[in-house]
């Protein structure tokens, strides 16, 4: 053979009556190679097991969905690099076990919406020393526990609430795609390292909740990109084997401890709209609804584990929405509130839910604007949505946000578009005025996301307006409560399209 490199791949459903196929697959490529036969049918069948034994971990909990197998090998003059890709659950280093024989190397890669085992094998004709000795696994399998049946009766007191642990990423991952599949908007959750990092930096706060035989049971957590003074309550999820036992309570109120310890002014959420499940356990924890946010996911997102409520037509092609809620964790002073007419009615009943005094103001002002407007916009690619937000409202602010807009619009997976004012600004009764009058919808208040991506500012409230590049399914919207039938109600009034 030259000293070219050679790529071979071979795609097949995961079923075992196609196993003597992946063989035949793995033994051409070593004969490729230069292996000695008896060398190749021993590494093909200790390749082969590993392949199996990785390809049911992934697939142990995917119900009737049939995981395609992806198997590529690059032969180059020195070494076989043999790559398996999976779809399903996520799986670490320690998952696969220690050094097989023959063997070179072996290493988990993750990628967010799907991740892969590396096999290198070092070909026999260079003689070429092991460089490095294998890497000491521990001694526990990470096969998943499994406890006995539990009466449902019985309390959460049971279970283990805890702080995050190095080395909880995994079955954090795990956890999350028990009910998300590989669907969940971000993919941080999935890479275990990853989330390693953003624990230790606090930019992410994961508690963890533990069953009595030491299995995760659960995850909920305290997300801060920016280390701002405000957060996000989410990636909460209950495994579907310990539901029923009110887990998400005292993981709950450990997220809030958090947040009144890291002196933050109080915490969001974004439940679906697709399921009132969520809606109902953020009412249940004295959490007011704030804005009903649409087109926040994309459409192929889909839940697992017979998640009730709502509904999963997979022909609906429009785009998920999500109510946000908002939990104070320190006492909020009045403020004066500007905004349009027609939404006074619906900002005050927001501001009276959640205990806080406010002046609704509606008259326009010709209040000289005490700083200039500057307009940002931060785009996130993963879930199409952008988000443009003014730090004052002047003569020049609707001509930056039209023009952010027309602009976000051409990107290529562009869905939709929030638009933030500083509710606190006279100039907000003109601005959406405007904006409103141009065809975009009302979504109710950011509370304090006049602080997202900043540390140090003052935390104050937005009035966001929103608008769809993309389907959105209108129809499908589940919300809970006479405050989220109101916000319903106005963010789907005919008149912002007519």
């Amino acid at each position: 053979m030259s000293d070219t490199e050679l790529d071979f791949q071979i795609r097949l459903p995961a079923m075992p009556e196609l196993c003597a196929l992946m063989r035949s697959f793995l033994l051409e490529v070593l004969e490729v190679s230069g292996f000695d036969p008896a060398d190749r049918e021993t590494l093909a069948d200790r390749i082969l097991n590993l392949l199996i034994r990785i390809e049911r971990m992934a697939d142990e909990r995917a119900g009737d969905d049939l995981l395609p197998i992806e198997i590529a090998a690059t032969i180059d003059p020195s070494r076989i690099t043999i790559v398996s890709r999976e779809h399903g659950v996520p799986i670490d280093d320690a998952t696969i076990g220690s050094r097989i024989k023959g063997i070179d190397e072996m290493r988990w890669v993750q990628h967010g919406s799907d991740s892969e085992l590396q096999i290198v094998l070092r070909r026999p004709a260079r003689r070429i020393a092991v460089l490095e000795t294998a890497k000491a696994r521990e001694a526990a399998s990470n096969a998943t526990h499994t406890d006995a049946v539990v009466d449902p009766r019985k309390t959460a007191d049971q279970y283990t609430i805890r702080g995050y642990r190095k080395g909880d990423g995994i079955g954090i991952a795990r956890t999350i795609y028990e009910t998300y599949g590989r669907e969940y908007p971000n993919p941080d959750v999935y890479d275990p390292v990853r989330i390693d990092e953003l624990n230790s930096t606090r930019r992410l706060v994961s508690v963890v909740c533990e069953s009595p035989s030491g299995a995760m049971a659960g995850t909920y957590a305290l997300e801060r990109p920016g280390l701002e003074r405000i957060g996000e309550a989410g990636q909460a999820v209950i495994d579907p084997a310990h539901r029923g036992r009110g887990l998400m309570r005292p993981m709950r109120t450990e997220i809030e401890r958090i947040g009144r310890s890291l002196g933050l002014h109080g915490i969001f959420s974004q439940p679906t709209a697709r399921h009132p499940l969520s809606q109902r356990m953020n009412l249940k924890f004295g959490s007011t609804p704030s804005a009903l946010c649409l087109g926040t996911t994309p459409a192929s997102a889909a839940f697992r584990a017979d998640v009730a409520g709502g509904t999963d037509d997979p022909k609906d092609a429009g785009r998920h929405s999500c109510l946000l809620y908002w939990h104070p964790l320190r006492e909020e002073t009045p403020i004066r509130a500007f905004v349009p007419d027609p939404l006074a009615g619906l900002v005050d009943a927001l501001y009276a839910a959640r205990g806080r005094e406010a002046t609704v103001e509606t008259s326009p002002t010709s209040a000289t604007p005490t700083r200039r407007s500057i307009c940002t916009t931060h785009y996130d690619a993963v879930r199409g949505v952008a988000r443009i937000a003014a730090d004052a409202c002047d003569s020049t602010t609707i001509m930056q946000i039209r023009s952010a807009i027309q602009a976000i619009s051409a990107a290529p997976g562009a869905a939709t578009v929030f638009v933030d004012l500083p509710i606190d600004d006279p100039g907000t009764i003109a601005v959406a005025s405007d904006l409103l009058g141009r065809g975009l919808r009302p979504a109710g208040i950011g509370p304090g996301f006049q602080t997202l991506g900043s540390s140090d500012a003052p935390v104050e409230d937005v009035l966001r307006l929103q608008t769809s590049i993309e389907p959105v399914d209108l129809a499908g919207l589940v919300v809970e409560g006479e405050l989220g039938e109101r916000l319903r109600a106005m963010v789907l009034d005919p008149r912002w399209t007519d």
